[in-house]
């Protein structure tokens, strides 16, 4: 009889998997688990999955419900490959719970520099415009990591102490743009837990954006914006950090000054 409870096995799990498991992805697991937390995993039979799946359904999105299961999923598999409880994968409550479900894709419309006139001296928009990072990324950065007096100024997108960064691509020096100079001093880290998350929902109501739109419409206006200028992919993909799509874009390594040209085609 294993006794122990879903909450339990969550904050188990995360600490045996720290390295693996960002802060963002463990925040899903809490919010994916709330409901069952006190449940103990004997507790977890075929009816409780099924009620999960319909109470995330009637409570949130297609997308939303999917994200929830899948981290259920998640830290199953997690527990069973190290043994923290006994069985394997195809033992997993959860392993078919989010089938048929679906994240829409996010295909937000593409609003020109003009459009945002109110937002033109915000120092996360303007960089989050000619950077197209991620809102968390931009908002949880440390002002040492602004390299103005560089040779090449550049933004550092590391690991900060409130924000962990997505991925390894995700770890690079993006080239300051010109257009960004006039809003650095004004520039503040936020020390939010979810880095941006205000700001972005904020940015969404203020710009009149779909449901699915807020500050994620900027980095796809990026991506447009370097198509527009002939930028080759494998350097947008360097600039948003993004993994590179073909293994020789994989080798060596792309010189700042490259990088810098590429961003200065943008208006």
């Amino acid at each position: 009889m294993n006794q122990m409870n879903v909450l339990t096995l969550a904050e188990k799990t995360r600490r045996l998997f720290k390295s693996k498991v960002k802060d963002s992805t463990y925040a899903n697991w809490l919010k994916a688990v709330g409901p069952i937390s006190n449940l103990t995993l004997d507790q977890i039979t075929n009816d409780v999955v099924l009620d999960q799946r319909m109470y995330w359904l009637e409570q949130t999105s297609e997308g939303t419900a999917k994200t929830r299961l899948s981290s259920l999923k998640a830290i199953w598999n997690k527990a069973l490959t190290i043994h923290l409880i006994p069985g394997n994968k195809a033992d997993n409550p959860w392993l078919t719970a989010d089938f048929g479900l679906s994240i829409p894709e996010r295909d937000p419309e593409f609003y020109p520099w003009e459009y945002y006139e109110q937002y033109h001296n915000d120092p996360y928009f303007v960089i989050l415009w000619f950077t197209g990072a991620r809102i968390g990324e931009v908002a949880g950065m440390d002002p040492k990591m602004i390299f103005r007096e560089a040779d090449i100024p550049y933004f550092q997108f590391i690991d900060q102490e409130n924000r962990d960064i997505k991925n390894k691509p995700s770890k690079r020096k993006v080239p300051i743009h010109p257009a960004c100079e006039h809003v650095l001093d004004h520039f503040r880290q936020s020390k939010a837990k979810c880095p941006g998350a205000s700001w972005s929902e904020n940015f969404k109501k203020n710009m009149k954006l779909p449901k699915f739109s807020a500050a994620h419409t900027l980095r796809h206006s990026f991506h447009t914006r370097c198509r527009d200028e002939r930028i080759e992919e494998y350097m947008i993909d360097i600039l948003t950090g993004h993994a590179k799509a073909s293994t020789t874009a994989q080798y060596g390594k792309t010189r700042l000054h490259l990088l810098q040209e590429a961003i200065c085609k943008l208006k």
